[in-house]
């Protein structure tokens, strides 16, 4: 989806190949530290990936555009993701 206002609804449906690109690993990637924040469970593969790896993680039950919808609610758990990180480090 394709997203240029404030309103999610206003999003246009991105093509099936976008879908399909093959991101490229990176051996040894991130040598910094890093957190996971989960909006839907299709991706709780990837947050308990981030878990083992020792990145902080957290769960905001919500949909895959939440940072659109509710902003807010997403940055407090950033904010909150970043001063967990920071006392590991």
């Amino acid at each position: 989806m394709e997203y240029g206002g404030n309103n999610p609804t206003e999003m246009q449906p991105r093509p099936l190949d976008f879908f399909g690109e093959t991101l490229p690993d990176v051996p040894g990637w991130p040598d910094a530290p890093g957190g996971y924040l989960l909006f839907t469970q299709g991706y709780r593969p990837y947050l308990e990936r981030a878990q083992r790896a020792g990145w902080p993680g957290r769960t905001i039950p919500a949909g895959h555009f939440h940072m659109l919808v509710d902003p807010a609610v997403v940055a407090a758990a950033i904010v909150e993701l970043v001063e967990q990180i920071n006392k590991m480090h």
